[in-house]
This record gives structure tokens, sequence and C-alpha cells, in this order.
């Protein structure tokens, strides 16, 4: 994993943080979900819905980050990197799952969606659990890298599902204590689901930075979040990055560039990661053309 990210960075002439990344399954490992890998070996969560929540909850215990489970993995990739990584290089803390998309990988998202209305008491203590199988996870972490761990990304797509009036009551007060735990860590999110109905909840949550996608316009959710969140998420990574030419992906650069007008609290990117199969030729051209206009600036 360090060698394929090194590799990448190296042929797009960058020199970018790299980090374990496991997806999505740590956490629901942790608490004893088993682990599927699809045919190009991407992880999934085998969700418990056929046992009920009540049945669930009897037994569910809090993670053990070092017990042997997907989280382990994480770890032990995060002493190899530090202990390996080549020199130009820094290692960061891998993103980490909110407990809000653990319950909804956990139980499986249409089951624990339904089970939020039906059986909110129960919901609340399946995230009790996911909240402390995830700050034992991020301790150990910090125990890992020290002072270098100076934000801690958390990705929270399931929660764009919810209401402003359900995300106060079970999505913020559980980053409230989570965050908690860390503090002078900066709060990053991940959530590229259709969330502008929840931006002045995510600037109220504190975030300083949020990855957006692209089913709405990150210049309105900036308005809508007061100016206190950095937002990232410009260019799509199917249209642009993964079917378009580098022409395409460099008309799509400047315009961005030129919306953004000179705030410096936009962060050109995707909306969402980088796809299986993009062209490098397509990730080359983003790179120079954001460097030609760093040039003209100049």
């Amino acid at each position: 994993m360090m060698d394929a990210q090194i590799e990448v960075n190296a042929r797009l002439g960058l020199e970018g943080p790299i980090c374990p990344d496991y997806g999505i399954v740590a956490e629901c490992s942790a608490m004893g979900s088993p682990v599927l890998l699809d045919g190009k070996g991407f992880p999934s969560i085998q969700t418990g819905k056929e046992s009920s929540l009540e049945e669930v909850l009897r037994d569910l215990q809090p993670g053990d980050p070092w017990g042997g489970n997907w989280e382990t993995r994480s770890l032990e990739t995060l002493e190899y990197m530090i202990s390996h990584v080549p020199p130009g290089f820094c290692v960061e803390n891998p993103p980490v799952m909110a407990p809000f998309t653990i319950g909804a990988e956990y139980r499986g998202i249409e089951e624990f969606c339904v089970e939020l209305y039906e059986e909110p008491e129960m919901i609340h203590e399946l995230l009790r659990v996911s909240l402390e199988t995830l700050i034992r996870y991020c301790r150990e972490q910090q125990k890992i890298l020290g002072e270098r761990m100076e934000h801690i990304l958390i990705c929270d797509d399931t929660s764009g599902f919810l209401t402003p009036d359900n995300y106060r009551k079970f999505v913020m007060p559980y980053l409230d204590k989570f965050y908690g735990e860390f503090p002078g860590v900066e709060r990053w999110l991940h959530n590229d689901a259709d969330s502008l109905h929840l931006s002045e909840l995510i600037a109220e949550a504190g975030f300083k930075f949020w990855h957006t996608g692209r089913c709405f316009s990150i210049t309105e959710a900036r308005k809508r979040t007061g100016g206190k969140v950095s937002l990232c998420g410009n260019l799509s990574p199917v249209e642009e990055l993964l079917r378009g030419t580098p022409k395409d992906v460099a008309d799509a650069v400047n315009r961005q560039i030129k919306a953004f007008n000179g705030d410096s609290r936009y962060i050109l990117g995707t909306g969402g990661f980088i796809s299986y199969g993009t062209p490098e030729e397509n990730l080359r051209a983003l790179i120079q053309t954001v460097w030609e206009q760093e040039y003209r600036r100049e």
C-alpha cells in the first residue's frame, strides 16, 4: 500500500502525504462484522440485519483495535509506513467513519434508517458502541503518530439522508463527544452525499474542512456555512476525470478557479474520490493546469 501510494505521487510529480486506507470497513470489523471483498479487492461489510436490533445489542461491545480485525491491519500499516517512509513524504492518520455511518454500515443502511424512526433508543445505544469503538481506534492512531496528528478526517456520507432535526439528535452529539476526546485536533469532514440542507449544522459542528460531492454548488454551501468552513469538491471524478479528455479537465479546472474569485477557503479537488480506471493523463492535466494558474498569479 505504501509503495503504491508513493509510486502514484512520484509519477504525478507530487510528494503528498500517505496513509493507510482500508475503506469503510475497519470500525465495523472491530465490532465483529465480517468483511467481504469484491472482484477488484474492494472491501465491504456483511451486515447483521438478519438479527433484530435488540438481539444484536444484547452482546455488542466496543471493538478492540488490536483484536486481529481490520482496525489492527490499519494500525499495523500505519506503524510500517512511519518506519519505512522515504525522505520527502509524510505519513498521516487514516480517514475514519463517523459513529452514524458506522451504525448504518453495521446494520445495513435501509434497516438502520427504518430503525432510527421505530427504535430510536436502541439506535442511540448502537451509536454509543460505535462512538467508543471509534475513540479507541483513534487513540491508538494518536499513540503511533504523536504530535503529527493535526486533524481527523471523519467520513459521514450516510448522515446526508437525515433532516436537520435528526442530524441534531443522532449525529452532532456523537461528533462533539468524539472530537472532545482529541482537543486541538481539527475537525475535517468527508460527506459527498446530497447534504446542502445540513450546511449550517456542519459549520455549527465545528468542521474546518468539508469534502463535498457534486450534488450541489459548493459556492452555495460556502455561503450557508457563513464562511467558516473550507470547501473542496468541485470537479467530477466521473464526467471530467474518468470520461473526459485532458482538455476537458483543464477547461473544468480553469472554470472552477475563476469561480473561486480568489477565495482561499475553496480547495480544488474532486467531488468524491478518484474513480477506478481514471486515465493518468487526466490527473496530469489537472495538476499542470493548477501550476499554470499559480505561475500566472505570481
